[in-house]
């Protein structure tokens, strides 16, 4: 699960990808599936989560979830190999 909080006050927030899963603040979780981030997005899903009206422009724009959802589903993309001595 990819955990999303929000930042900011009053009227103006905005959500961000919580890696840690342990940012202060109310949360919402989302399963890391393309098909779940694109029904959160557009059908209003983390706006419910967080009873409130959030910027979730910045969060699809720059394709932050699709990114942390390619960690969780490929956690070695990137990685350094593994070298033994042989």
């Amino acid at each position: 699960m990819i955990r999303v909080v929000r930042e900011g006050g009053g009227a103006s927030l905005t959500l961000v990808v919580d890696p840690s899963g342990s940012a202060h603040g109310r949360g919402a979780w989302v399963h890391p599936d393309r098909a779940c981030i694109a029904f959160a997005l557009t059908r209003g899903g983390f706006q419910r989560s967080f009873r409130a009206p959030v910027d979730v422009a910045a969060l699809a724009k720059e394709g932050t979830l699709e990114r942390a959802c390619e960690a969780m589903t490929h956690p070695n993309w990137g990685a350094e190999p593994h070298l033994e001595a042989g």
